[in-house]
């Protein structure tokens, strides 16, 4: 929405649109579930997700098995374990760098990203071209054995650092108050700094709404700096239920050339706000609060309890990094020399599906995505960079199943399919109808080998692990 100042989406990142639609789906007053999101949308550590009672926790538990069971294929590792960009070395180019489509960099999609703000490049033309070569590696029209399209590297010996991120007091401290918050239902309350405001707005421009500019329902953290300044400056002091005239200007250097330095008037409402329990006068944490709202019976258990899962979440996190970082290494010790068409065209399809199946499911066609809220020129950039992407990953897959002889009847890969099976609480053969009506057998087994391939490469790698800091360095 351009009503946001800061953008983190890099127009260079395969994920850059997958990221935007979650902005834009929050803006039209679609609520996407922290629980049901799809795995390239994950939580952050904390999760965002406030319980304030045990009823509604266990509401929300058994919300969110329904919804697992109903979108199973988000428990499998979407588009493969991880995604090889630039990786390998060829003729012209070396390595670059290895993202997982599942992981937390593809999903932590900013507030502060603006789906209005996605830019492209003036040459680009609206009609897609499927790429000739991929960082310098040639695309050709014939079908080649894996073998002969790259030349694989010791992907047994690798040395790799596990970093777990240690967890704090202060980090414990920020998971509770994240749960403790409470909906300020006196009407005499107005919004401070800290609340977070669930506001509807309306921006316009020389008297006329713009694109991105409205929203019914969107939850914002006030002093947050995510919109334009002066935005939650004037929202500070409503009452629940009011309505006001914000009036504004956009940034000089403001994302959108069509908006920047223009007078905007915002007219907002308050919803609902809620606040921190610490800043509320009076509010205490006790024994007494936490065995009525949580599943604990002392202070001193939930904390426990929480730093707990604040680690456990910090081990998912290092484990997926770590997978990142083996793939990578695997990438950089390998060499290719041609792609096939049909890898790329492999990529184009998997792009095209992904949107149009997340869109699907919240009411907005792909058309309609690209013609309201997007850039069909920038949307056919990422897709041919995704494209490529997917098809060194896929092609180092086939390079790496075919030296080792893998096949689908193999007791591994047989394993994979049962645990993951196990953790929808399915059976297998409701798993695999399941996960092939949602996304294709072809992906289905693409998945499982990609999981089998990292697995391996891990299991024979050596592993240090290291404690880090928040910014990465090491704890003694």
């Amino acid at each position: 929405m351009p009503v946001y100042e800061h953008s983190n989406i890099d127009f260079g990142k395969t994920q850059t649109h997958f990221s935007a639609i979650q902005v834009i789906l929050r803006s039209k007053i679609i609520r996407i579930s922290k629980i049901g999101a799809p795995a390239f949308f994950l939580p952050d550590k904390y999760g965002k997700m406030r319980f304030t009672t045990r009823r509604e926790r266990r509401s929300m538990e058994e919300n969110s098995r329904m919804k697992r069971k109903a979108a199973v294929m988000l428990l499998l590792m979407t588009l493969g374990a991880a995604s090889v960009s630039g990786c390998g070395k060829n003729n012209t180019t070396s390595s670059s760098s290895v993202s997982s489509a599942s992981s937390t960099s593809a999903s932590s999609a900013s507030d502060a990203s603006s789906a209005g703000s996605t830019s492209s490049d003036s040459t680009a033309s609206e009609e897609y071209a499927s790429p000739s070569d991929v960082d310098g590696i040639p695309v050709v029209d014939e079908e080649v054995d894996p073998a002969e399209c790259v030349t694989l590297g010791d992907y047994k010996k690798l040395t790799l650092e596990k970093k777990v991120e240690q967890v704090t007091d202060d980090d414990v401290q920020t998971a509770i108050m994240a749960e403790t918050a409470v909906t300020m239902d006196d009407p005499d309350a107005t919004v401070q700094k800290g609340d977070t405001a669930d506001i509807a707005y309306v921006g316009k421009v020389d008297g006329k709404e713009f694109d991105g500019g409205s929203s019914d329902s969107y939850n914002l953290v006030i002093g947050s700096g995510t919109f334009i300044d002066g935005f939650e400056d004037g929202v500070i002091g409503m009452k629940t239920g009011e309505t006001k005239d914000l009036n504004l200007k956009f940034p000089d250097s403001y994302q959108s050339t069509d908006l920047a330095g223009k007078d905007v008037v915002f007219t907002v409402t308050v919803n609902a706000f809620t606040r921190p329990a610490e800043n509320i006068d009076g509010w205490e944490l006790d024994d007494a609060w936490v065995a009525k709202n949580t599943d604990y019976s002392t202070v001193e258990e939930y904390r426990a309890g929480k730093r707990a899962e604040l680690e456990a979440a910090n081990e998912t996190t290092a484990e997926n990094n770590l997978q990142n970082d083996a793939m990578q290494q695997m990438a950089d010790g390998c060499t290719f020399h041609k792609i096939p068409k049909s890898y790329i065209t492999l990529g184009e399809e998997d792009y095209d599906k992904r949107y149009t199946t997340y869109l699907q499911n919240y009411g907005i066609s792909l058309d309609d995505y690209l013609e309201q809220y997007a850039d069909r020129a920038t949307y056919n950039q990422e897709k041919a960079t995704y494209a490529g992407t997917m098809a060194k990953s896929a092609l180092l897959l086939d390079a790496v199943k075919e030296a080792e002889g893998w096949t689908t009847d193999d007791q591994d890969y047989q394993q994979i399919l049962n645990d993951e099976a196990a953790n929808a609480n399915m059976s297998q053969e409701d798993f695999l109808k399941a996960a092939n009506d949602y996304y294709g057998e072809d992906t289905v087994v693409r998945n499982i080998m990609m999981e089998r391939m990292i697995n391996m490469v891990l299991d024979n790698a050596t592993v240090n692990t290291v404690t880090v800091d928040a910014d990465g360095n090491t704890v003694e």
